[in-house]
């Protein structure tokens, strides 16, 4: 007969505790554990060394791109910029008017209150981001030229049925019965392959128009 109390402790997860870490006013390493850690940093020459176990968010007051094995950028403060790095981030910002870019990965974004730009320099599925609250007229959503083959500048179209693409750079927002709606860039006019999907919007109704797209 099995042991039934020895399988039962061989499947207990593991139950993470939280470690907060507070910077000072000098530039400050932190060395992070296995747990869940938070990381309060001031100053753009404080370092985050460790980490990986558990789920690791960083609370920056100033701007911050976010280390390997770090999950979280919540900005506070005066911050403005905010940049992910290659796994799937949640980011958030504050009041001010922020610049948002989940770098590689799947990323959560959301912007908070001010004019915000959401940053996109890495394409297809599995980089195609998720935001909580773009609100057109006030955000922006922007392209990285170089990162998509394509002039800084440059004239483009926004349309919401592929068969209106035209021959140059197109942003397209999709929307299918039910869903909420997806944005892409067609660097080419080509649609197809050759579209690469930026971000999926919070909601159905989410309204978007030209005026709400750049290529930086």
């Amino acid at each position: 007969m099995p042991d039934s109390t020895h399988s039962l402790r061989a499947v207990q997860p593991h139950i993470y505790t939280m470690t907060a870490f507070y910077g000072t006013s000098r530039a400050d390493v932190f060395i992070g554990t296995d747990e869940n850690d938070q990381f309060y940093v001031n100053s753009t020459a404080d370092v985050i060394l460790g980490g990986g176990g558990g789920w690791d968010t960083v609370i920056s007051s100033v701007d911050w791109t976010l280390g390997a094995d770090l999950d979280n950028l919540n900005l506070v403060g005066r911050a403005t910029s905010a940049t992910g790095n290659d796994a799937g981030n949640y980011i958030v910002g504050n009041r001010f008017d922020n610049i948002l870019n989940g770098g590689r990965g799947i990323d959560r974004l959301t912007g908070g209150a001010g004019a915000d730009m959401f940053l996109f320099d890495a394409s297809g599925r599995q980089h195609a981001d998720y935001i909580s609250d773009f609100t057109s007229g006030t955000d922006r959503l922007a392209i990285s030229g170089d990162a998509f083959g394509v002039a800084v500048g440059v004239s483009f179209d926004y349309v919401e049925d592929w068969a209106s693409l035209g021959a140059g750079p197109a942003f397209i927002r999709e929307s299918i019965d039910g869903l909420a709606p997806t944005i892409w860039f067609d660097a080419d006019g080509a649609g197809g392959q050759a579209a690469q999907i930026l971000c999926t919007l919070q909601w159905r109704g989410n309204s978007t128009t030209a005026a709400d797209f750049a290529i930086l």
